[in-house]
């Protein structure tokens, strides 16, 4: 930099800010408008408007930038919000379902038939049912009172009396002879 102030550009890139302290150049250039070697010289005023043009345009740049950076962290929020509210969703989906085999196991009840949003609600639900519905029927087709089987499946099929196997068969499905 020169002590009278004048400073010689070297990066003119930025065709607006040159053509703006030429303008202002050319208002103030002194008589004869060239230093001694003949390289042109900048004015302060030239040098000033010169670097504000220059700050402004990376001012608008960085504001540019600023406000996509600004957007993408946005969405990448709300992405993320999103993938929290499903993982607590599948967590809780999770948390029912193993409550509901609990359930399931401590009284008989399926687990697919039970509803709640917590345990207690499905060990209520479950107590519900079993008060208020009877599991197995209590009469066969005929309406007569089921009694238990008295052979099983294995024994019936062994039988080789076609009469004994028929009779045991009605025997198990609670039809009378």
């Amino acid at each position: 930099m020169a002590e009278d102030n004048n400073v010689q550009v070297v990066d003119a890139t930025d065709q607006a800010a040159v053509d703006a302290a030429a303008e202002t150049k050319q208002q103030n250039q002194p008589a004869g408008g060239s230093g001694a070697s003949g390289e042109k010289l900048w004015t302060q005023s030239e040098v000033d408007a010169y670097v504000k043009a220059r700050i402004d345009k990376q001012n608008a740049k960085h504001r540019t930038e600023d406000a996509d950076k600004d957007a993408r962290i946005a969405e990448l929020e709300e992405s993320s919000k999103a993938a929290t509210a499903k993982a607590e969703a599948l967590e809780h989906e999770k948390q029912l379902q193993e409550w509901a085999n609990e359930v399931a196991a401590g009284t008989g009840i399926p687990a697919a038939v039970l509803r709640g949003d917590t345990l207690e609600e499905m060990q209520q639900h479950a107590e519900a049912i079993k008060a208020n519905l009877s599991l197995y029927p209590t009469t066969g087709d005929n309406g007569a009172p089921l009694q238990p089987a008295t052979k099983t499946r294995e024994e019936i099929m062994a039988m080789t009396n076609d009469r004994e196997m028929l009779a045991a068969i009605k025997a198990t499905l609670g039809q009378s002879s």
